[in-house]
């Protein structure tokens, strides 16, 4: 057991901490039970078979370059069947969009044309539910695949893992997983269940922010809940939860393609990749399968680490801390990224602009909000890469307006980066992206993002001032130049 979680990485719960009054959250309770309920004799970790575990309790699918993962447990139940559908459409159609942006050649078209149409055969295909009691089930059996289906999910796979549709392998030997959790109760008796499994970082997994978690990592599975937590838990309930297609009938969808796009970011470019950047990459999958992502998650596993706070804001601690979690309702998502939130960014750069005292900071300032709704502050960039580490952070009253004016702004310049940044049209910039994406995943260990990045673009990422030219500052330049 103990090897099985050696590698294990935790979805960042440094920075879901547990608002004051949250009822603490019964883990050993949780961990007990599920144990229960799948069946589990033994009395420690250390004789517990993870992997059969796995294999006898969930149906997986192999899905290009990802597995995926949905608990057999209520599946006979038409709802359940067609969720299942659902997530692994879009995992589907997340790695059909990956090779539309990066795809190389025609080794790309064939496997992008495998992908949907085993998408449309999996949409249509009669489920099985006699053979729900077989060892080891995967989608395609539960659906009665034939040689046709069978044979494109071998070639999608083949064309990832062998290098020919993207132009590059994936960097790790092992495939990720994405293990969903459809509801609340079933999330958190897995965070459960890793904590007595592993009790030398019981403490990671036994964290009462764990209530309001949306994601964890566990070796190569990431788990994923389908689930919010509700605004206002219940102390006698605290695994309720609310679908996430509450307010849109894609918030489900948003969610599993923004995670599972980290997945995809890992397997071919391990942590190369900064974390901001990654975010920006992976927020915008969403926007562009679906017209929006209001998502609540956040995070790419990376742990308490200058990383893991350059995924949320730039500068901070060093040494990790808490930080406020996301709001469906902050005015930063007043468009849903539909417009891939130029809208809110460049609102807020006009207000800022207006003060007088800002001079020539014009296109580099933004307003934020405190949390009493009426005191403002001013920040300025930059706020990517090296350059934006010694960023003084706005203090705690500002912090969650903080934290959802970089959501927004690292999906925007990255969206900016695609459509603007690599020459006199976008097709010139999607190429001169997917050339980034191809230096990074061939890259050697240790290699660093923003050099290459450097090397790509012929200029900097960002800098201290508008001069010496950098990617950073001409972004602000055309942000203001937005209507």
């Amino acid at each position: 057991m103990k090897s099985f979680l050696c590698a294990m990485l935790l979805a960042l719960p440094s920075y879901s901490q547990a608002p004051a009054g949250d009822p603490p959250v019964p883990f050993a309770e949780f961990a007990d039970g599920f144990r229960k309920a799948h069946h589990i004799e033994v009395s420690d970790g250390a004789g517990f078979d993870a992997p059969a575990l796995l294999a006898r309790d969930w149906v997986g699918a192999r899905l290009g370059v990802v597995d995926l993962l949905y608990p057999r447990a209520g599946l006979e139940a038409k709802p359940r069947q067609e969720e299942l559908r659902g997530v692994a459409a879009c995992v589907i159609d997340l790695q059909a969009l990956w090779l539309e942006w990066f795809g190389n050649g025609e080794a790309a078209v064939s496997a992008r044309a495998d992908l949907l149409a085993l998408k449309k055969w999996i949409a249509g295909a009669k489920f099985q539910s006699a053979r729900l009691s077989e060892p080891s089930l995967d989608l395609l059996a539960v659906l009665a695949a034939g040689e046709k289906e069978l044979a494109a999910a071998a070639r999608a796979a083949a064309a990832f893992e062998d290098g020919s549709a993207l132009g590059y392998k994936p960097r790790g030997e092992v495939r990720w997983k994405v293990m969903v959790a459809p509801t609340r109760k079933e999330f958190l008796d897995l965070v459960a269940f890793f904590g007595w499994a592993d009790p030398d970082n019981r403490a990671s997994f036994w964290d009462n922010g764990a209530a309001r978690w949306s994601e964890c990592y566990w070796n190569q599975v990431q788990v994923l809940s389908l689930e919010d937590p509700p605004g206002k838990p219940n102390p006698a309930s605290p695994w309720e939860g609310v679908t996430m297609n509450l307010k849109a009938p894609t918030g489900v969808v948003e969610h599993v393609a923004t995670r599972a796009a980290h997945t995809l970011c890992t397997t071919f470019f391990g942590y190369t990749l900064e974390a901001a950047f990654e975010s920006g990459l992976a927020q915008n999958t969403a926007i562009a399968l679906y017209g929006r992502n209001n998502s609540r998650s956040g995070g790419s596993g990376r742990g308490n680490s200058v990383d893991g706070w350059s995924m949320f804001i730039p500068g901070g601690s060093k040494h990790g801390g808490h930080l406020p979690g996301f709001s469906a309702d902050s005015p930063w998502r007043g468009t849903a990224g539909a417009d891939w939130f130029v809208k809110p960014l460049k609102d807020s750069q006009r207000v800022a602009s207006k003060d007088a005292s800002r001079g020539t900071e014009k296109t580099s300032t933004f307003e934020l909000t405190a949390t009493d709704n009426v005191k403002k502050h001013f920040v300025r960039a930059p706020f990517l890469g090296r350059a934006a580490e010694t960023q003084p952070v706005p203090s705690a009253e500002f912090l969650p307006d903080y934290r959802e004016f970089f959501r927004a702004y690292k999906s925007c310049f990255v969206h900016w980066l695609f459509e603007e940044a690599g020459g006199k049209s976008a097709k010139l910039s999607h190429a001169k992206l997917a050339e980034l994406l191809r230096s990074v995943a061939t890259a050697a260990e240790g290699a660093n993002f923003e050099d290459l990045l450097a090397a790509c673009y012929g200029m900097a990422w960002s800098g201290p001032e508008a001069k010496p030219e950098s990617l950073e500052w001409n972004f602000l330049s055309w942000l203001s130049r937005q209507k």
